[in-house]
């Protein structure tokens, strides 16, 4: 490994891998986690959950996309070339449609629509996320094994701590999210309830865990 210091282009681009890697394989799980275990528990984890994937996660992943653009930039290779590019120019499209996906299942409830039974858009809502970070991963695994060497000749390879930095973000998210399930029947319970109260139009009918 060169002892040399990094030359500026790498430092940008180095900047871009650590904002998007805490910007979709940190922030953004955390918010997913955040719903999942809490939500059955208080009526606020929506504050939280909106908290994260918008207010914290949305400045870092746009300000490690224009990172990456920059550096490409400099790097006079082109835009769009390649997988990493093109990956990375989905997710934050993937991103932004699903914090409107977020907003519309929140606040447009039609408990009437579909019988009293819990919408579809919940389902896609939830899977969806859980696609962007599975992705995400993969783009994450993909900049360090491939992108970075083919982009900046690996002068300076990408350390193991990175590395390792990313498997443990992936494993503890989907494994800490699988132990999360077991409060599903909770969920749907209180869900229930909830829906049962807004068809009587009950004003108390928005119950803990039905605002998803």
């Amino acid at each position: 490994m060169s002892k040399t210091p990094l030359s500026p282009i790498e430092e940008h681009a180095r900047i871009h891998a650590h904002l998007m890697t805490f910007g979709f394989l940190v922030c953004l799980p955390l918010g997913v986690l955040v719903a999942r275990y809490f939500r059955t528990f208080t009526r606020r984890w929506w504050f939280g959950h909106t908290l994260i994937q918008f207010l914290v996660s949305g400045p870092i992943i746009i300000a490690g996309f224009v990172f990456g653009h920059q550096s490409t930039s400099r790097l006079l290779t082109g835009h769009w070339d390649d997988p990493h590019k093109k990956i990375g120019l989905a997710l934050l499209i993937l991103y932004l449609i699903q914090l409107v996906i977020g907003l519309t299942v929140h606040y447009f409830k039609t408990p009437s629509l579909f019988g009293g039974r819990r919408p579809p858009q919940n389902y896609f809502h939830a899977l969806f996320g859980l696609a962007i970070i599975a992705l995400a991963s993969y783009q994450v695994h993909y900049g360090m094994y491939f992108e970075w060497a083919h982009a900046l000749g690996n002068a300076h390879p990408v350390m193991s701590g990175c590395k390792h930095f990313w498997l443990g973000c992936t494993t503890t998210f989907f494994g800490l999210y699988a132990i999360g399930l077991v409060l599903l029947r909770r969920q749907y319970r209180q869900e229930a309830a909830g829906r049962e109260r807004m068809l009587k139009g009950s004003p108390g009918g928005s119950g803990t865990a039905l605002k998803a």
